[in-house]
Protein backbone atom coordinates (compact mmCIF):
# COMPACT_ATOMS: atom_id res chain seq x y z
CA UNK A 1 0.00 0.00 0.00
CA UNK A 2 1.33 3.71 -0.63
CA UNK A 3 2.42 5.12 2.99
CA UNK A 4 -0.62 7.71 3.79
CA UNK A 5 2.22 9.76 5.62
CA UNK A 6 3.94 10.36 2.30
CA UNK A 7 1.02 11.17 0.22
CA UNK A 8 0.22 13.84 3.07
CA UNK A 9 3.70 15.16 2.93
CA UNK A 10 3.90 15.53 -1.16
CA UNK A 11 0.47 16.13 -2.19
CA UNK A 12 0.66 18.44 -5.38
CA UNK A 13 -2.01 21.98 -3.99
CA UNK A 14 -1.67 24.24 -6.93
CA UNK A 15 -1.64 27.20 -4.75
CA UNK A 16 0.19 28.74 -2.06
CA UNK A 17 -1.97 26.51 0.35
CA UNK A 18 -0.72 24.01 3.11
CA UNK A 19 -3.84 22.45 2.77
CA UNK A 20 -4.15 18.71 1.99
CA UNK A 21 -7.56 16.32 1.23
CA UNK A 22 -8.02 13.11 0.95
CA UNK A 23 -11.31 11.44 -0.24
CA UNK A 24 -13.03 8.26 -0.18
CA UNK A 25 -12.63 7.96 -4.06
CA UNK A 26 -8.91 8.30 -3.12
CA UNK A 27 -8.34 5.74 -0.46
CA UNK A 28 -10.34 3.28 -2.62
CA UNK A 29 -7.89 3.48 -5.84
CA UNK A 30 -4.95 3.10 -3.28
CA UNK A 31 -6.41 -0.12 -1.40
CA UNK A 32 -7.16 -1.50 -4.74
CA UNK A 33 -3.70 -0.75 -6.88
CA UNK A 34 -1.71 -1.30 -3.34
CA UNK A 35 2.03 -0.46 -5.68
CA UNK A 36 0.42 2.81 -7.34
CA UNK A 37 2.30 5.38 -5.55
CA UNK A 38 0.39 7.98 -7.62
CA UNK A 39 -0.61 11.32 -6.16
CA UNK A 40 -4.54 11.14 -6.30
CA UNK A 41 -5.29 14.24 -4.07
CA UNK A 42 -7.53 17.11 -4.71
CA UNK A 43 -6.88 20.62 -4.79
CA UNK A 44 -8.91 22.87 -2.00
CA UNK A 45 -20.25 23.26 17.20
CA UNK A 46 -20.94 20.57 19.87
CA UNK A 47 -17.67 20.79 21.58
CA UNK A 48 -16.16 16.62 22.48
CA UNK A 49 -12.97 15.90 23.77
CA UNK A 50 -11.05 12.87 22.51
CA UNK A 51 -8.20 11.17 24.46
CA UNK A 52 -6.27 8.79 22.49
CA UNK A 53 -3.26 6.72 24.09
CA UNK A 54 -0.39 6.47 21.56
CA UNK A 55 2.40 5.52 24.65
CA UNK A 56 3.01 2.13 22.68
CA UNK A 57 4.20 4.46 19.43
CA UNK A 58 5.43 7.50 21.97
CA UNK A 59 8.13 9.27 20.03
CA UNK A 60 11.69 8.95 21.42
CA UNK A 61 12.04 12.41 21.37
CA UNK A 62 12.26 14.43 24.80
CA UNK A 63 10.62 17.52 26.18
CA UNK A 64 13.94 19.48 26.67
CA UNK A 65 14.64 19.68 22.90
CA UNK A 66 14.10 22.56 20.71
CA UNK A 67 13.05 23.68 17.37
CA UNK A 68 11.61 21.80 15.11
CA UNK A 69 12.56 18.54 16.57
CA UNK A 70 10.29 19.32 19.55
CA UNK A 71 7.44 19.62 17.48
CA UNK A 72 7.38 16.46 15.60
CA UNK A 73 5.87 14.42 17.80
CA UNK A 74 2.46 16.64 17.55
CA UNK A 75 3.00 16.53 13.48
CA UNK A 76 3.88 12.72 13.79
CA UNK A 77 0.27 12.44 16.24
CA UNK A 78 -1.76 14.48 13.70
CA UNK A 79 -0.47 12.13 10.93
CA UNK A 80 -1.63 9.07 12.83
CA UNK A 81 -4.84 10.27 13.65
CA UNK A 82 -5.64 11.34 9.37
CA UNK A 83 -3.66 7.60 8.81
CA UNK A 84 -6.70 6.38 11.73
CA UNK A 85 -9.67 8.26 10.42
CA UNK A 86 -8.91 7.14 6.56
CA UNK A 87 -8.37 3.41 7.48
CA UNK A 88 -11.51 2.81 9.65
CA UNK A 89 -13.82 4.50 6.91
CA UNK A 90 -11.83 2.65 3.85
CA UNK A 91 -14.10 -0.85 4.59
CA UNK A 92 -16.79 1.44 4.33
CA UNK A 93 -16.13 2.25 0.97
CA UNK A 94 -14.81 -1.05 -0.01
CA UNK A 95 -17.97 -2.83 0.68
CA UNK A 96 -20.22 -0.48 -1.06
CA UNK A 97 -24.07 -1.02 -0.06
CA UNK A 98 -26.10 0.62 -3.15
CA UNK A 99 -28.85 1.34 -0.61
CA UNK A 100 -26.64 2.99 1.58
CA UNK A 101 -24.03 5.10 -0.27
CA UNK A 102 -21.11 6.20 1.85
CA UNK A 103 -18.40 8.82 0.91
CA UNK A 104 -16.06 10.97 2.88
CA UNK A 105 -13.03 13.42 2.68
CA UNK A 106 -10.57 14.56 5.20
CA UNK A 107 -8.70 18.02 4.30
CA UNK A 108 -5.24 18.70 6.77
CA UNK A 109 -4.60 22.31 7.79
CA UNK A 110 -7.84 23.95 6.19
CA UNK A 111 -7.73 27.69 7.11
CA UNK A 112 -11.44 27.63 7.28
CA UNK A 113 -12.02 25.69 10.44
CA UNK A 114 -10.25 28.55 12.65
CA UNK A 115 -9.04 26.63 15.88
CA UNK A 116 -10.34 23.62 14.25
CA UNK A 117 -8.10 23.40 10.99
CA UNK A 118 -5.94 19.94 12.06
CA UNK A 119 -8.07 17.88 10.43
CA UNK A 120 -11.46 18.26 8.80
CA UNK A 121 -13.57 14.74 8.04
CA UNK A 122 -16.21 15.31 6.38
CA UNK A 123 -18.74 12.38 5.32
CA UNK A 124 -22.19 11.26 3.86
CA UNK A 125 -23.32 7.52 5.30
CA UNK A 126 -26.73 7.12 4.15
CA UNK A 127 -28.93 9.35 5.43
CA UNK A 128 -26.09 10.93 7.95
CA UNK A 129 -24.11 13.70 6.57
CA UNK A 130 -21.54 15.11 9.12
CA UNK A 131 -18.07 17.34 9.58
CA UNK A 132 -16.21 16.90 12.55
CA UNK A 133 -13.32 19.54 12.65
CA UNK A 134 -10.59 18.34 15.05
CA UNK A 135 -8.01 20.02 16.76
CA UNK A 136 -5.08 17.49 17.70
CA UNK A 137 -3.26 18.39 21.21
CA UNK A 138 -0.33 16.11 22.13
CA UNK A 139 2.00 15.96 24.86
CA UNK A 140 5.21 14.05 25.67
CA UNK A 141 5.48 11.81 28.72
CA UNK A 142 1.74 11.80 28.79
CA UNK A 143 1.17 9.10 31.46
CA UNK A 144 2.52 11.37 34.32
CA UNK A 145 -0.16 14.44 33.24
CA UNK A 146 -3.36 14.93 33.85
CA UNK A 147 -5.50 17.30 32.75
CA UNK A 148 -6.69 19.63 35.19
CA UNK A 149 -10.23 21.91 35.52
CA UNK A 150 -8.21 24.80 35.28
CA UNK A 151 -6.60 23.81 31.91
CA UNK A 152 -10.05 24.23 30.67
CA UNK A 153 -11.75 26.78 32.08
CA UNK A 154 -8.73 29.38 32.57
CA UNK A 155 -9.83 32.77 31.24
CA UNK A 156 -5.62 33.21 30.31
CA UNK A 157 -5.90 31.38 26.89
CA UNK A 158 -2.55 32.40 26.00
CA UNK A 159 -0.70 29.30 26.35
CA UNK A 160 -2.76 27.34 27.31
CA UNK A 161 -4.08 24.26 24.95
CA UNK A 162 -7.13 23.24 26.08
CA UNK A 163 -8.48 26.90 27.47
CA UNK A 164 -11.76 26.29 25.90
CA UNK A 165 -12.82 29.83 25.84
CA UNK A 166 -10.50 30.03 22.93
CA UNK A 167 -12.33 27.33 20.91
CA UNK A 168 -15.93 28.68 21.24
CA UNK A 169 -14.70 31.54 20.46
CA UNK A 170 -13.35 30.32 16.86
CA UNK A 171 -16.52 28.54 16.70
CA UNK A 172 -18.50 31.30 16.76
CA UNK A 173 -16.00 33.22 14.56
CA UNK A 174 -16.63 30.59 11.78
CA UNK A 175 -20.25 31.70 11.40
CA UNK A 176 -22.73 29.50 9.19
CA UNK A 177 -22.02 26.27 10.92
CA UNK A 178 -24.83 24.25 11.68
CA UNK A 179 -25.35 22.32 15.04
CA UNK A 180 -27.27 19.22 13.79
CA UNK A 181 -23.99 18.73 11.14
CA UNK A 182 -20.96 19.76 13.04
CA UNK A 183 -19.12 18.21 15.85
CA UNK A 184 -16.00 20.52 17.36
CA UNK A 185 -13.35 17.95 18.88
CA UNK A 186 -10.40 17.96 20.71
CA UNK A 187 -8.24 14.69 20.18
CA UNK A 188 -5.07 14.42 22.75
CA UNK A 189 -2.98 11.41 24.60
CA UNK A 190 -3.34 12.96 28.01
CA UNK A 191 -5.92 11.91 30.58
CA UNK A 192 -8.55 13.87 32.17
CA UNK A 193 -7.87 14.01 35.93
CA UNK A 194 -11.42 14.07 38.57
CA UNK A 195 -11.52 17.67 38.57
CA UNK A 196 -11.37 18.53 34.95
CA UNK A 197 -14.57 16.21 35.00
CA UNK A 198 -16.73 18.23 36.29
CA UNK A 199 -17.38 20.10 33.12
CA UNK A 200 -17.32 16.95 30.80
CA UNK A 201 -19.30 14.10 30.43
CA UNK A 202 -17.83 10.37 29.45
CA UNK A 203 -20.13 9.76 26.12
CA UNK A 204 -21.23 5.84 25.38
CA UNK A 205 -23.26 3.83 23.28
CA UNK A 206 -24.99 0.58 23.59
CA UNK A 207 -24.98 -0.96 20.80
CA UNK A 208 -22.62 0.40 18.41
CA UNK A 209 -25.36 2.31 15.93
CA UNK A 210 -24.84 5.44 13.90
CA UNK A 211 -28.05 6.64 14.19
CA UNK A 212 -26.65 9.99 15.44
CA UNK A 213 -23.28 12.39 14.80
CA UNK A 214 -22.13 11.36 18.39
CA UNK A 215 -22.63 7.75 17.71
CA UNK A 216 -20.69 7.99 14.31
CA UNK A 217 -18.15 9.88 16.64
CA UNK A 218 -18.02 6.81 19.29
CA UNK A 219 -17.86 4.08 16.67
CA UNK A 220 -14.97 5.49 14.99
CA UNK A 221 -12.48 6.33 17.91
CA UNK A 222 -13.85 3.33 20.14
CA UNK A 223 -11.81 1.07 17.35
CA UNK A 224 -8.35 2.57 18.63
CA UNK A 225 -9.40 2.41 22.46
CA UNK A 226 -10.29 6.28 22.98
CA UNK A 227 -12.49 7.70 25.47
CA UNK A 228 -14.90 10.32 23.99
CA UNK A 229 -16.33 12.98 26.72
CA UNK A 230 -18.77 15.78 25.91
CA UNK A 231 -18.96 19.46 27.88
CA UNK A 232 -21.73 18.99 30.54
CA UNK A 233 -23.26 22.18 30.67
CA UNK A 234 -26.11 20.71 32.71
CA UNK A 235 -24.47 19.39 35.75
CA UNK A 236 -24.43 21.66 38.81
CA UNK A 237 -20.89 23.44 40.03
CA UNK A 238 -19.54 26.16 42.36
CA UNK A 239 -19.20 29.09 41.68
CA UNK A 240 -15.47 28.92 39.73
CA UNK A 241 -17.67 26.67 37.04
CA UNK A 242 -20.38 28.90 37.08
CA UNK A 243 -18.54 31.90 36.53
CA UNK A 244 -16.90 29.98 33.60
CA UNK A 245 -20.10 29.44 32.00
CA UNK A 246 -21.15 32.68 32.04
CA UNK A 247 -17.69 33.23 30.17
CA UNK A 248 -18.87 30.70 27.32
CA UNK A 249 -21.60 32.49 26.56
CA UNK A 250 -19.86 35.85 26.17
CA UNK A 251 -17.48 33.55 23.17
CA UNK A 252 -20.64 35.05 20.81
CA UNK A 253 -20.22 37.95 18.57
CA UNK A 254 -23.33 39.29 19.82
CA UNK A 255 -21.78 39.37 23.08
CA UNK A 256 -18.70 40.34 22.45
CA UNK A 257 -19.90 43.13 20.53
CA UNK A 258 -22.22 44.20 23.11
CA UNK A 259 -18.80 44.47 25.92
CA UNK A 260 -17.09 46.45 23.62
CA UNK A 261 -19.98 48.66 23.02
CA UNK A 262 -20.34 48.87 26.85
CA UNK A 263 -16.71 49.95 28.23
CA UNK A 264 -16.97 52.37 25.20
CA UNK A 265 -19.27 54.42 27.73
CA UNK A 266 -16.88 54.04 30.53
CA UNK A 267 -14.14 55.74 29.64
CA UNK A 268 -11.71 57.13 27.07
CA UNK A 269 -9.37 54.32 27.66
CA UNK A 270 -11.92 51.76 25.56
CA UNK A 271 -12.73 54.05 22.82
CA UNK A 272 -13.17 52.12 19.99
CA UNK A 273 -10.35 52.10 17.41
CA UNK A 274 -10.62 51.74 13.59
CA UNK A 275 -8.54 48.93 13.57
CA UNK A 276 -10.85 46.87 16.49
CA UNK A 277 -11.56 43.87 14.44
CA UNK A 278 -15.07 43.64 15.79
CA UNK A 279 -15.24 47.55 14.38
CA UNK A 280 -14.61 46.41 11.31
CA UNK A 281 -16.92 43.75 11.01
CA UNK A 282 -19.74 45.29 12.13
CA UNK A 283 -19.01 48.81 11.16
CA UNK A 284 -22.45 49.58 9.43
CA UNK A 285 -24.70 48.04 12.04
CA UNK A 286 -22.94 49.76 15.00
CA UNK A 287 -23.40 53.36 13.07
CA UNK A 288 -27.10 52.55 13.32
CA UNK A 289 -27.44 53.06 16.94
CA UNK A 290 -25.25 56.12 16.78
CA UNK A 291 -26.20 59.67 16.83
CA UNK A 292 -24.65 60.62 13.48
CA UNK A 293 -25.15 64.41 14.49
CA UNK A 294 -23.61 64.48 17.83
CA UNK A 295 -20.07 63.48 16.44
CA UNK A 296 -17.67 65.53 17.40
CA UNK A 297 -14.16 66.45 16.92
CA UNK A 298 -13.15 64.96 19.73
CA UNK A 299 -14.62 61.38 19.01
CA UNK A 300 -17.49 61.35 21.06
CA UNK A 301 -20.74 60.15 20.36
CA UNK A 302 -24.36 59.22 21.73
CA UNK A 303 -26.57 56.53 21.16
CA UNK A 304 -29.48 56.95 18.90
CA UNK A 305 -33.08 57.81 20.40
CA UNK A 306 -34.33 55.15 19.18
CA UNK A 307 -31.75 52.97 20.60
CA UNK A 308 -32.08 54.04 23.82
CA UNK A 309 -36.01 54.04 23.66
CA UNK A 310 -37.83 50.58 24.85
CA UNK A 311 -40.55 51.45 22.97
CA UNK A 312 -39.57 51.95 19.70
CA UNK A 313 -41.27 49.74 17.29
CA UNK A 314 -39.15 50.18 14.21
CA UNK A 315 -36.52 47.11 14.64
CA UNK A 316 -36.11 44.04 14.08
CA UNK A 317 -35.32 40.89 16.12
CA UNK A 318 -31.36 40.83 15.60
CA UNK A 319 -32.04 44.53 16.81
CA UNK A 320 -34.19 43.49 19.64
CA UNK A 321 -31.79 40.79 20.68
CA UNK A 322 -28.34 42.93 20.61
CA UNK A 323 -30.04 45.17 22.45
CA UNK A 324 -31.16 43.28 25.14
CA UNK A 325 -27.51 41.89 25.50
CA UNK A 326 -26.18 45.38 25.51
CA UNK A 327 -28.40 46.36 28.65
CA UNK A 328 -26.97 42.46 30.31
CA UNK A 329 -23.30 43.26 29.47
CA UNK A 330 -23.83 47.09 30.08
CA UNK A 331 -25.15 45.71 33.84
CA UNK A 332 -22.46 43.06 34.62
CA UNK A 333 -19.29 45.69 33.73
CA UNK A 334 -20.79 48.53 35.94
CA UNK A 335 -21.92 46.21 38.45
CA UNK A 336 -25.33 47.18 38.07
CA UNK A 337 -28.30 46.04 40.19
CA UNK A 338 -30.05 43.49 37.36
CA UNK A 339 -33.25 45.64 38.60
CA UNK A 340 -31.84 49.18 37.48
CA UNK A 341 -33.25 51.27 34.45
CA UNK A 342 -29.93 51.55 32.40
CA UNK A 343 -31.63 53.56 29.53
CA UNK A 344 -32.29 56.76 31.72
CA UNK A 345 -28.62 56.95 32.70
CA UNK A 346 -27.36 56.31 29.34
CA UNK A 347 -30.16 59.20 27.97
CA UNK A 348 -28.49 61.75 30.38
CA UNK A 349 -24.95 60.32 29.53
CA UNK A 350 -22.74 63.14 27.71
CA UNK A 351 -20.70 60.97 25.74
CA UNK A 352 -19.38 57.59 24.66
CA UNK A 353 -16.12 57.03 23.14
Amino acid sequence: MADPTTLLNHADMGNDTNTSQITSKTVKRLLESPNDNTNHFGQQPATKLIKIDDRENASPLKPNLSGIKSSLHGISYQLKLCIVMCLANAKKQMIQDPANIFSFKLTAEDPAAGKFDDIVFGFEDGEIEGTFKIQAKHKLDSPSQRLTLNDFITERVTNNPFAILQYLTSFYDQGNLMADKERLILCTNVDVSDSAKEIWKLMMTDDGSTRTLDDYILTLFSKIGAKCYRLDNDKPGGSRLEEFRQNLQKCSKLSRLAVLLSYATVSKEHKITQNNNLFKKYRKPISGIIDSSTNSSNGTYKFTKEFLDSSSTATTSDYKAFRKEFELQYKRILEKDPSCDIWNELKLKEKMW
